[in-house]
């Protein structure tokens, strides 16, 4: 269920990444995309205390993280 998450999670970054021009290794790495999707943050206060997640890609990226989690509840 976890790796099923972490494909998700990486396609809204992904999308996101594109929408921006963007790396999408710069805007998220795989392993933080992980963290993010064991830990299952709420909100994006709870996002911005996942380990190695930055202020702004709680801002760029965060949304469409936390709508992907918020549809597996």
């Amino acid at each position: 269920e976890v790796e099923e998450l972490v494909e998700k999670l990486r396609s809204a970054r992904n999308r996101r990444a594109e929408e921006l021009g963007l790396d999408r290794g710069m805007l998220m790495a795989n392993a933080v995309v992980q963290a993010v999707a064991l830990q299952a943050p709420r909100d994006p206060e709870a996002l911005a205390r996942v380990d190695g997640i930055r202020a702004w890609q709680v801002e760029v990226v965060g949304p469409a993280l936390l709508e992907v989690l918020a549809k597996r509840r």
